[in-house]
C-alpha cells in the first residue's frame, strides 16, 4: 500500500553538514552574510545563473550530501548523524519495522520556508533523495518518488507576525490539501525546519488522523505518534482550524 509521506524541511544541510560547518566555506564568516546573499539572489532572480552563490553552495551542500552517504551504514545506522535532517530521518522511516520500507511506489512531499536557504536545501534534498543513492560504494535503494518542493508562503522566522498569521495557515492549508484524495497511510515527518513547527504539526496530525514522525538527532530511534496514540490518549479529533493556534499560542489569531 502506498504511502505519503510529508517532510518539513530546514537548513542542517547547508549549515551543518556540508562545506559550511568544517570551515571550508570561502569568504563566507558568517551565516546571517551568506543568507543575505542568497536572499538578493533569489529576490533578483539571478539564483539560478550557473556563477551565482545560489548555485555554488547548492552544487558543495550536494556533494556533501553524496560524500557523506558513503559513511552512512544501513545495518546500524552509524552515520546516520552526518547526513541532513530530511535525509537522515527518511532513511531511519525505511529502517522502521512498524513503517515498513519507502518504495517508488510511495510519494515524498518536501515543505520548505519562505526562504532562499530553505528553497536551496529542498532543491538539494530532492535531487538526493530520489537519486539511486550510493552508499558505501554500492547502490543500495531505487530511486523514491519526490514532489516538486513547496514553498509555504510567510513561513519566515526572521518575520514572527507573517509567520504566525501566514505561515502557519499556509502549512496546514498545503498539508490538508496534500491529503485530498490520499486514503492509504499518511505520515508527517516534522524532524527538519522550525522547531515552532512542531507543536502545530503535531496538532495537524491528530486533527487529520496522520501518523507524525520525528527523528531525534541524538538518537537512531524514531519517535512515532500514529493515530491509536492520539485517540488512547485525548479521543477523537474535535478541534476546528479556527482553534488551532489558540491551542498552540494560547489566542486565536490565525483564521480557517
Amino acid at each position: 500500500m502506498a504511502k505519503l509521506i510529508l517532510v518539513t524541511v530546514g537548513t542542517s544541510a547547508l549549515f551543518e553538514h556540508s562545506t559550511w560547518k568544517n570551515g571550508s566555506n570561502g569568504n563566507w564568516r558568517k551565516q546571517e552574510e551568506l543568507t543575505e546573499c542568497l536572499e538578493r539572489e533569489l529576490r533578483d532572480n539571478r539564483y539560478s545563473n550557473e556563477d551565482s552563490e545560489y548555485q555554488h553552495q547548492k552544487r558543495q551542500v550536494l556533494d556533501s550530501l553524496k560524500s557523506n552517504l558513503q559513511t552512512y551504514y544501513e545495518n546500524n545506522e552509524q552515520g546516520l548523524d552526518t547526513l541532513s535532517a530530511e535525509l537522515a530521518s527518511l532513511l531511519a522511516m525505511h529502517n522502521e519495522t512498524s513503517i515498513g520500507k519507502i518504495t517508488a511506489q510511495d510519494k515524498i512531499v518536501l515543505l520548505h520556508s519562505d526562504t532562499a536557504d530553505g528553497k536551496l536545501c529542498a532543491e538539494v534534498n530532492k535531487e538526493v533523495i530520489q537519486s539511486d543513492m550510493v552508499i558505501n560504494g554500492d547502490v543500495k535503494k531505487d530511486a523514491w518518488n519526490v514532489d516538486v518542493p513547496i514553498c509555504i508562503d510567510g513561513l519566515d522566522a526572521t518575520n514572527p507576525i507573517a509567520f504566525e498569521n501566514r505561515g502557519l495557515s499556509n502549512f496546514q492549508n498545503k498539508i490538508e490539501h496534500c491529503l485530498i484524495n490520499f486514503n492509504s497511510e499518511k505520515f508527517l515527518n516534522v524532524t527538519g525546519g522550525y522547531k515552532g513547527l512542531i507543536p502545530f504539526g503535531t496538532l495537524l496530525a491528530y486533527k487529520n488522523e496522520i501518523t507524525l514522525v520525528y527523528l531525534f538527532e541524538k538518537s537512531k530511534g524514531m519517535i512515532i505518534l500514529d493515530k491509536n496514540y492520539f485517540q488512547s490518549r485525548f479521543g477523537r479529533p474535535q478541534v476546528s482550524n479556527q482553534q488551532l493556534a489558540g491551542r498552540v499560542f494560547g489566542r486565536r489569531s490565525i483564521e480557517s
